[in-house]
């Protein structure tokens, strides 16, 4: 995000989301699914995990992983590469979602039920 390469920022934003939420997902037990979008498994287990933090992150894992392939390969459709459909605004709001997924992933994961 310091090097302006907005894009990139969004790809790393949902890898990060991807990664800690399948790592919560195991530290309940449960087998999280071999793809990119892990928001089915999250409201799946549910029960598992405090509404808000669930809908959260389920919320966040949708979006972010949509954003992925844009945000990797960009849009054929329409001619444009990653660097021509995010900017400065759309690399902060993913970062910052990563962020907090992160923090709540990691609250989550280390309480034993």
């Amino acid at each position: 995000m310091k090097r302006g390469d907005n894009a990139y920022c969004v790809r790393l934003s949902a890898e990060c989301v991807e990664l800690s939420t399948k790592a919560l997902l195991r530290s309940r037990g449960v087998e999280y699914p071999k793809f990119h979008d892990t928001s089915p498994a999250l409201l799946a287990f549910k029960d598992g995990l405090p509404e808000k933090e669930a809908s959260f992150l389920a919320k966040a894992s949708e979006e972010l992983s949509r954003k992925r392939a844009l945000a990797m390969y960009g849009d054929e459709a329409r001619g444009l590469g990653p660097d021509e459909i995010f900017e400065e605004e759309d690399a902060r709001e993913a970062y910052d979602t990563a962020a907090e997924s992160l923090r709540v992933c990691s609250r989550l994961a280390s309480k034993r039920r």
